[in-house]
C-alpha cells in the first residue's frame, strides 16, 4: 500500500487513505450562495432589530454571475424585511458577482477593498453604503 493507487481508486499516503471524500462542513462553506447569505441575514434581521434602530433605508442588491439575482432589504427603524426581487425605490443599489458577495459576508473580502477595486460598485446614497457593513456581517 504505498504512494500509489489501489484496484479501489483509493490512495494510501503512509497510513491515511484519501478517497476524494469531502467533509460536510467543506463543501457547506464551498456551496454557499447568496442566497443562503441572504437567509443567514434574514434571521440576524429578525434576531438582532437593535442593529437597525434609527436606520431607515431600502438596500438593493444586483448580483451577477452564477447563482446572481436580485434582492432588497427594507429597514424601517428597528425592523427589516428582506425579499427577493427588485425594490420599488431603494435608497442604495449595490452592483457585484455573487462570489463576491459570499466572500464579503463571510468576511473574507473587506467591502471597502472590493469597492477600492473595483469589485462592489455603488448606485445612490453613499452614505447608506457606507452603513452596509453592520447589516451584512
Amino acid at each position: 500500500m504505498g504512494g500509489r493507487g489501489g484496484a479501489d481508486g483509493h490512495r494510501a499516503i503512509g497510513r491515511r487513505v484519501l478517497s476524494g471524500h469531502v467533509p460536510a462542513a467543506v463543501e457547506e462553506e464551498e456551496l454557499s450562495t447568496p442566497a443562503d447569505k441572504f437567509a443567514e441575514i434574514r434571521t440576524r434581521l429578525e434576531q438582532n432589530p437593535q442593529k437597525l434602530a434609527g436606520l431607515t433605508a431600502v438596500y438593493q442588491f444586483e448580483l451577477s454571475g452564477e447563482n446572481g439575482g436580485t434582492w432588497h432589504v427594507d429597514i424601517k427603524d428597528g425592523g427589516g424585511t428582506l425579499q427577493e426581487g427588485p425594490a420599488a425605490n431603494p435608497g442604495v443599489t449595490i452592483l457585484m458577482a455573487a462570489d463576491d458577495f459570499v466572500a464579503l459576508t463571510d468576511g473574507k473580502l473587506d467591502g471597502t477593498m472590493a469597492f477600492m477595486s473595483g469589485k462592489l460598485k455603488v448606485r445612490g446614497d453613499m452614505g447608506l453604503a457606507m452603513k452596509l457593513q453592520s447589516l451584512v456581517a
